[in-house]
């Protein structure tokens, strides 16, 4: 199977990245738990001062994303038998409204943190839907960080995050296979131009 063609790519993350189940592999599940429990006991909770998420900080439109530190991601890549060539792993602390964008090989799995992990104001969610390029406008449906563990992005889905009012959503992403190209560019499609209307569970895209 070729995973760079669009009619296999979701079937490819299906087969690479989850289980039957549409659950990630026990190995991937089994690293979030690990860095959710590391995040979970840090008194150190935010980008800028986290010992775990220090490295490579960048900002964007509506939130700050930071990469796990090289020697603990090299180390969690070795206990849980996964190749740090092909996956990457953020902590990403959204403040406002997310520019939309389009992964085009990659899938992801947010892990939200909450109250239980310290995070007393993360709250917000995803909106996402199938992109196929073929018409401006897109409708997206929304998913709560508050009633899910895991939120999965697939490739060629339509996406971006949102807090919900004075707060900000904190979240571990796995990315797989890995977006940042060694140009430093990222294999993603990004609409900074795009018209977005957000409802409560819906929202429109429209992009020029």
């Amino acid at each position: 199977m070729n995973p760079q063609t669009p009619s296999n790519r979701r079937a490819f993350l299906f087969t690479t990245m989850l289980n039957p189940e549409h659950r990630p592999l026990p190995a991937i599940e089994k690293f979030l738990w690990d860095v959710e429990h590391r995040m979970t006991h840090t008194t150190k909770k935010d980008l800028g001062e986290n010992p775990f998420f220090t490295h490579d900080i960048h900002e964007r439109q509506g939130c700050r994303v930071g990469y796990m530190q090289p020697d603990l991601f090299t180390e969690l890549c070795a206990k849980y038998k996964l190749n740090p060539d092909t996956i990457e792993v953020l902590f990403a602390q959204i403040h406002a409204r997310t520019t939309p964008y389009v992964p085009l090989a990659s899938g992801l799995v947010y892990m939200p943190l909450n109250e239980r992990h310290g995070y007393r104001n993360s709250k917000g969610g995803i909106y996402k839907g199938q992109y196929h390029g073929r018409e401006p406008a897109y409708e997206l449906s929304y998913t709560s960080a508050r009633s899910h563990k895991l939120m999965r992005v697939y490739p060629k889905d339509l996406v971006f995050l949102k807090p919900e009012e004075n707060a900000v959503l904190s979240a571990i992403v796995f990315v797989s296979p890995k977006m940042k190209k060694e140009d430093g560019f990222h294999h993603m499609l990004h609409f900074p131009g795009s018209l977005v209307s957000v409802g409560e569970r819906r929202a429109t895209v429209i992009i020029p």
